[in-house]
């Protein structure tokens, strides 16, 4: 060997095989968690569901005011059939007295 230290004297065999094997070993490392669901898809879906929400609000008052005004119509059309009878039973009482 030389003196000088930056130097590395190579060894050769004379006899045998000289054989260099390079191992690639597998680095494992902790498994990271990944979201089955990506946060942007969560977030339209939420907005898909509050839309559909409001809409079913809006179509159930839509029915409850159709509702109710089919109940107006109903009690007008009674309150008129009732004073067309009444305005009979008072024709026929004034002929009655006659």
């Amino acid at each position: 060997m030389s003196t000088n230290t930056s130097q590395i004297d190579t060894i050769i065999p004379k006899s045998g095989i000289l054989c260099h094997e390079e191992l690639t070993d597998f680095i494992l490392c902790k498994p990271k968690l990944m979201p089955l669901k990506s946060f942007t898809l969560e977030k339209l879906e939420k907005m898909q569901k509050d839309a559909e929400e409001k809409l079913k609000e809006v179509h159930d008052a839509q029915e409850i005011l159709e509702a109710q005004e089919a109940q107006k119509v109903q009690v007008e059309s009674q309150k008129v059939e009732l004073s067309e009878e009444a305005q009979e039973e008072e024709e026929t009482f004034r002929e009655e007295l006659e």
